[in-house]
């Protein structure tokens, strides 16, 4: 799409191959639910903020987008889910969406320190792992129907959503806090960082294996089942 604008809302549409996005050109997913399947690989090299709002996005192949400001910038109710049999991976920077659904028996690798998820991620059962060396920011839960064996992303960079979040029974990497939070869920992850935020455990427990560090903030335990064991420093 260049120097147009393709407005998908109420409609469905596939691609059976690449799809890409240039200067001037502007996909609308605004009303209704429309769906847009693509079969390829997807580049986003105009800014899309404010025009991907509702609906489903089916991705198989790779995820990039370009240097200009918001270049792939879902939000409203919108939900992004990867579909590949093959490694996806997802470049560039400025990634960010609603919803995130992981799919695909390949999985998805993360190349970018700028990808943020303003909903949830759910990673099911048939989805392959999910990795990068990446810190992916989350505004709700992450579920992960293998508990969280298939979560490897290196740190997850949780900013509240005014509700209780939920995490997998075993949550990798370095987990941080930089919103107000309120648990959801017990859990065991391998460090963990409260930065000058208020974290809730509502009478959950959370075991950290590793380090423990908290920058200002507040702990919360209102209940004698809530607890913080940390095995670590």
């Amino acid at each position: 799409v260049a120097a147009n604008t393709l407005d998908l809302s109420g409609q469905s549409l596939t691609i059976n191959g690449n799809f890409s996005t240039s200067v001037g050109g502007l996909i609308t997913m605004t009303t209704g639910s429309p769906t847009l399947t693509i079969n390829g690989n997807a580049t986003f090299g105009a800014p899309v903020a404010g025009s991907l709002l509702v609906g489903l996005t089916q991705i198989s192949g790779a995820l990039s987008s370009g240097t200009g400001a918001a270049s792939y910038q879902a939000g409203g109710t919108s939900l992004l889910r990867f579909t590949g049999a093959s490694l996806q991976t997802v470049s560039g920077p400025l990634v960010s969406f609603h919803d995130v659904d992981f799919a695909g028996a390949g999985g998805v690798n993360f190349t970018s320190n700028f990808t943020a998820a303003q909903g949830s991620i759910s990673v099911q059962a048939s989805s392959g792992n999910i990795t990068g060396h990446v810190a992916m920011q989350l505004g709700g839960s992450l579920t992960d129907a293998s508990g969280g064996a298939k979560w490897l992303v290196d740190t997850l960079l949780l900013t509240g959503c005014g509700c209780a979040v939920t995490l997998p029974a075993a949550v990798h990497g370095l987990l941080m806090f930089r919103g107000l939070v309120l648990l959801g869920s017990s859990f065991t992850v391998d460090s963990m960082e409260v930065g000058g935020v208020t974290l809730f455990f509502g009478g959950k427990s959370v075991t950290v294996l590793g380090a423990f560090r908290m920058d200002a903030g507040d702990l919360q335990m209102t209940s004698a089942a809530g607890a913080l064991t940390v095995n670590g420093n």
